[in-house]
């Protein structure tokens, strides 16, 4: 949230903490107003705010929603990555060394894959599928075509 503002805030030039107390009163909806109602300075309504509407990341739960994120029928594949960076963001992944990560077994060193690889490979795979069913609808034997084969057929014979 402090964020937005202050992206909205940077672009008034000369803007002192007690103008932007003044800006954030101005901008609050009135139920949201009552929670910062005793604060002086804008630091304290912004320390405020921030407690009564950040609650802390449940990094387990986190974990697990990324855990078991599955890409929904008819989701592209940039909407899956897109999603899938949306709930590694609760997940405050850190670096580890290569030591760190032999030691713990996290992934095979074969198997050892960039991000961007594995996209591009879920991609090409994606494109495979979809030229496999295009190719399968327009080669479908229907009684139509096969009655039309089987007349082309006979008319060649004779």
């Amino acid at each position: 949230m402090e964020t937005i503002f202050q992206s909205h805030i940077q672009r008034i030039e000369g803007v002192t903490d007690a103008d932007k107390f003044d800006i954030l009163i101005s901008l609050l909806h009135a139920s949201v107003y009552a929670y910062i109602r005793d604060c002086e300075t804008y630091g304290d309504a912004m320390a405020c705010l921030g407690n009564t509407f950040l609650k802390p990341v449940n990094e387990v739960f986190a974990r697990h929603r990324l855990n078991i994120c599955q890409q929904k029928v008819g989701e592209s594949l940039e909407e899956f990555l897109q999603k899938l960076k949306t709930l590694r963001a609760d997940c405050n992944c850190r670096g580890v060394t290569a030591a760190e990560n032999e030691e713990a077994g996290i992934r095979d060193e074969d198997a050892a894959l960039e991000l961007q690889a594995v996209f591009d490979k879920a991609r090409s795979l994606d494109d495979a599928q979809r030229n496999v069913e295009i190719y399968s609808s327009r080669s479908a034997i229907t009684p139509g075509t096969l009655a039309l084969c089987e007349t082309s057929s006979e008319t060649n014979a004779k």
